[in-house]
C-alpha cells in the first residue's frame, strides 16, 4: 500500500537520466528484502534446506545479508500468567508482580501501566536477550526489590512500535509454552540485498521464480478468485494515458477492517512492520508476495467518479505520511470531483484512506509509466515501496492474477462481497519482448559452454 514507507529496499532508475547524487540517494534508500523461509515455500515447491537456498541465491545474483533463526532468538521467552500485581513499596509507577511460567513463580518488578493480575504475558527468563536492544535480562534489585525476569512489550520483541505496555496474550494461550512455538516463530528470516537491476527480486514469488530457473523447485499455484464474471462498472475516467499503461479498480462492499490477525500477524512479526489494520497489511503483504504495488481507497470517502489526470499548478495534496504538498503541473494524479486522492505510483492521500470504520473499498492495481513515477517522486521527494517497484519495472502481465489474489485475501480476512470491476488500458509500455542470445558469445566470454537445451530450459 502506498502509505507504507518501510525503508527496506533499493530503488532503480530504469533507463532514465537521473543525476548521480539523486541516484545514490535512491539506491541506498531501500537496501534489503526481508522474508522467511516458510513464506518463500508458499510460492516455491522445494525440498532444499534454507542453507542450500541461501547458497543458490548468492550464486544467481543476489547477496545474503543474513540468516536469522527466530526460534533461537526467542528461545528464552515463555508464555506466562500474572498471578498478582501489587504496588512497589518505594516507587509509585512500579508494580511487584508474581508471574507463573508453568513451572515456577517469579517475582518481577514492572512499570507497564497495564500490568495486572490474571493476564497472559510474554516473560523473558533470566539470561534472555531482548531482540530490540540486545539487553541481557539479569537477576536484579529495582528500588530495593528483587526482580527475576521481565514482561515484554511489542516494541521489545520487535513486533511493533508499542512500548507503553506489555503484550497481553489471548486467554487461551497456554502457560509454560515456548513463545517461539506459540507465535509460529520457528522459522528462518532471510535478509536479501537486491542490486538496482534486479526488479524481479522485489517479491517473494519473483525470488521463487529465479530459484525455479536454477533448478531448485517449481512455482506453487497462487490461490485467487475468478473475476471474469464480475460486473463491469464505469468507476473511473483515464485521461492521462501517457502516464498510465493500465489501471484497474475492484469494488468490494461490506468489509471489516480489524487489527491484523492470523496470517497478517505473522507477516508483521516476520518483516518488522509496525503493524496496521488488516486492509493495510493485506495490501503490503500482497505487494511483497507478488511484486505488484496496489492501493485501497475507502469508497465512501470518494466524491463523484475517480479520474486519472495531470496535476494543475498549485494544487495541494495531503499525503498519508502527514505532509502536505503543493504540486507543479504535469504530474500523474488520481482525483475525484473535489480533491486529490493519490500521487500515482508514489503515495496515497489522507482524505480517502481506509480506517477502522471502512465498510466499502476500491482496490487499485495499476501499471504507471516509469517516467511518470520518477517525475512525481522527485517533485515531492518521497520514496516508497510502490515507487521503488514502478521505477524498476513490474510484471505488467500479472494484473488479472494479482487482482484475483488480493481480493481472495480480503475476502478471507476481512469478509465482504465482490461487486464490480473496471480495467482500462492507456499507452502501451515499451517492454522488450525478444532477446538476441548467442551461445557462442557466452562461451567465448565466460570460458565454458552450456548445452543449448539447458540454455532453453533456464531462460524459459
Amino acid at each position: 500500500m502506498r502509505n507504507q514507507c518501510r525503508k527496506k529496499h533499493k530503488i532503480t532508475i530504469g533507463q532514465l537520466d537521473i543525476d548521480l547524487l539523486c541516484f545514490c540517494h535512491i539506491i541506498f534508500q531501500h537496501p534489503d528484502m526481508l522474508f522467511t523461509f516458510n513464506w518463500l515455500k508458499k510460492y516455491l515447491n522445494t525440498d532444499k534446506s534454507v542453507k542450500e537456498i541461501a547458497n543458490t541465491l548468492d550464486n544467481i545474483g543476489f547477496e545474503i545479508e543474513g540468516l536469522t533463526d527466530n526460534g533461537a532468538v526467542y528461545d528464552k521467552f515463555i508464555v506466562a500468567e500474572v498471578l498478582e500485581a501489587a504496588p512497589h513499596p518505594d516507587a509509585d509507577t512500579l508494580k511487584v508482580c508474581k508471574v507463573n511460567d508453568g513451572k515456577s513463580t517469579h517475582q518481577i518488578v514492572c512499570g507497564a501501566p497495564n500490568a495486572r493480575a490474571s493476564i497472559k504475558v510474554v516473560m523473558a527468563e533470566v539470561g534472555a536477550i531482548v531482540p530490540a536492544n540486545q539487553m541481557v535480562i539479569k537477576q536484579a534489585k529495582i528500588r530495593g526489590v528483587e526482580s527475576s525476569g521481565m514482561m515484554c512489550s511489542a516494541a521489545e520483541l520487535k513486533f511493533g512500535n508499542d512500548a507503553d505496555g506489555i503484550i497481553e496474550l489471548p486467554e487461551d494461550a497456554k502457560v509454560g509454552e515456548a513463545f517461539a512455538h506459540y507465535a509460529h516463530l520457528n522459522d528462518t528470516l532471510i535478509d536479501l540485498a537486491i542490486t538496482p537491476n534486479r526488479g524481479d527480486g522485489a517479491s517473494v514469488r519473483g525470488i521463487a521464480r529465479d530459484l525455479q530457473g536454477a533448478g531448485f523447485g517449481s512455482l506453487a499455484a497462487i490461490p485467487q478468485n475468478n473475476l471474469s464474471k464480475l460486473v463491469d462498472e464505469n468507476l473511473f475516467d483515464l485521461k492521462d494515458k501517457e502516464g498510465v499503461h493500465e489501471f484497474s479498480l475492484i469494488k468490494m462492499e461490506g468489509v471489516q477492517n480489524p487489527e491484523s490477525a492470523g496470517l497478517l500477524t505473522d507477516f508483521v512479526k516476520e518483516t518488522g512492520s509496525s503493524g496496521n489494520r488488516a486492509l493495510v497489511d493485506i495490501s503490503n503483504y500482497a505487494m511483497l508476495s507478488l511484486g505488484r504495488p496496489n492501493h485501497m481507497y475507502d469508497a465512501d470517502k470518494i466524491e463523484g467518479k475517480m479520474v486519472i489526470r495531470k496535476s494543475q499548478e498549485g494544487e495541494t495534496f495531503m499525503a498519508l505520511n502527514g505532509e502536505e504538498y503543493t504540486l507543479p503541473s504535469g504530474l500523474t494524479v488520481i482525483a475525484d470531483s473535489k480533491k486529490l486522492l493519490a500521487i500515482a505510483g508514489v503515495i496515497g492521500g489522507e482524505s480517502s484512506k481506509v480506517d477502522e470504520n471502512t465498510k466499502n473499498i476500491l482496490i487499485e492495481v495499476a501499471n504507471f509509466s516509469k517516467k511518470a513515477v520518477v517525475e512525481s517522486g522527485r517533485a515531492i521527494n518521497v520514496h516508497t515501496d510502490s515507487r521503488y517497484r514502478f521505477e524498476r519495472g513490474i510484471d505488467s502481465l500479472s494484473t488479472e492474477e494479482f487482482n484475483g489474489y488480493i481480493t481472495k485475501l480480503v475476502e478471507e480476512i476481512c469478509g465482504g462481497t465482490l461487486v464490480s470491476k473496471q480495467i482500462t488500458v492507456g499507452d502501451e509500455a515499451e517492454n522488450i519482448r525478444k532477446i538476441q542470445y548467442s551461445a557462442a558469445d557466452f562461451a567465448k566470454l565466460c570460458g565454458f559452454e552450456v548445452d543449448q537445451s539447458e540454455i532453453d530450459k533456464i531462460l524459459n
